[in-house]
């Protein structure tokens, strides 16, 4: 055992605070190495694993046995397993919060595909109050996203007939929107 190893051992079991000075610069670039070998991903935690390290040789200095392994490797030991530890703490900890992010954006998912299909059902219905060939236009154009031309071709009618019959659906769509007209009132318009 060198004499450095013996001296912080000494220091750590009188309790002296000096010996975590000692430690630091003798075995410091070791416990820091092994820590970022193993906590690779978990660099705002790398600090928080080091004083862990650091406060469990100073509690269990009394459990280290000379006989069985150098003090280095015993700290090493002790590096690797509390690193570990805090491998597994905190990856639990960002599966449970990715689990919640999973879950919110699920909620918000859901959500969305309940205001599409509510707005496609308002949309749906308040096109109920056209007539077929004006619905069936309004349907080709906005949601079938066909230029007119191509209705134009499809049905045999003129543009100036499609832009009319367009606007004129506007305008009657634009009436029951605003004020909210049902079915039944309709008839009136």
């Amino acid at each position: 055992m060198k004499q450095t190893d013996e001296e912080i051992i000494q220091l750590f079991k009188l309790r002296d605070e000096r010996a975590f000075e000692l430690l630091v610069k003798t075995y410091g670039g070791l416990i820091n190495s092994i820590v970022s070998k193993h906590m690779y991903n978990l660099l705002s935690y790398q600090d928080e694993c080091v004083n862990d390290i650091l406060l469990a040789i100073w509690d269990y200095i009394e459990c280290y046995d000379g006989t069985k392994n150098s003090f280095k490797n015993w700290i090493a030991i002790l590096a690797k397993y509390k690193s570990l530890n805090y491998v597994k703490k905190y990856k639990k900890l960002n599966e449970e919060i990715e689990l919640d992010k999973a879950y919110l954006v699920t909620e918000d998912e859901h959500l969305n595909r309940l205001l599409q299909h509510d707005t496609r059902k308002g949309l749906e219905a308040i096109l109920g109050e056209l007539k077929e060939k004006d619905r069936q236009l309004f349907t080709e154009i906005y949601f079938n996203d066909k230029s007119v031309e191509e209705v134009c071709r499809q049905t045999g009618k003129s543009k100036n007939y499609i832009y009319n019959r367009l606007s004129r659906g506007r305008k009657k769509l634009k009436t029951l929107w605003e004020r909210g007209v049902s079915s039944d009132e309709t008839q009136r318009i």
